[in-house]
């Protein structure tokens, strides 16, 4: 059981719904959310299984198909498999701070085989037309496998735009 809490209104219009929603999880399980957004096409696929836990405190307000969001989301001991992944994929903490200007997360790690890649991103004016992602990865070359190694810490960034994306790599 997945004790979620929706509270609030959608004025369900003939051409677009607007939704005034309070979403609120308590260390829920993370498996049912997955499996409910795999159901409904929203995320992951049926092959795919999600575990861990997730605290969210949620806002949305607007129209349904881009609603502003304001509030957290944090996740803990996240492990994916299955599905389209050859590996596992395991993070121990991931949080997002919502507003209704931008979606941010903490810096995170995710873990695959011998592979870890820390990340971070935050996709701003996602409510609009034209929306922008950072995002930021280090290191630019992981251990693959065990053959490849980095010599050196590389931090790989790009911006993404509705109109295009630049790329930036620097060492340190």
């Amino acid at each position: 059981q997945t004790p979620v809490s929706i509270t609030g209104s959608v004025d369900a219009k003939p051409d677009t719904a607007f939704l005034d929603l309070n979403v609120q999880a308590l260390n829920a399980s993370i498996r049912e959310l997955a499996r409910l957004a795999a159901a409904t096409g929203l995320a992951f696929n049926s092959k795919t299984t999600v575990d861990g836990n997730v605290h969210l405190d949620i806002k949305a307000n607007g129209p349904a198909t881009k609603p502003a969001l304001a509030g957290r989301v944090s996740a803990r001991a996240v492990d994916i498999r299955g599905g389209d992944l050859r590996d596992p994929v395991y993070a121990d903490s991931i949080a997002l701070t919502m507003t209704p200007a931008e979606i941010r997360s903490n810096t995170f790690t995710a873990k695959t085989g011998r592979t870890a890649v820390t990340a971070e991103f935050s996709l701003s004016d996602y409510a609009a037309a034209r929306y922008r992602v950072n995002q930021a990865f280090s290191p630019l070359l992981p251990q693959i496998s065990g053959l490849v190694s980095a010599t050196r810490r590389e931090i790989w960034s790009s911006q993404t735009t509705s109109a295009g994306r630049t790329v930036r790599s620097s060492s340190r």
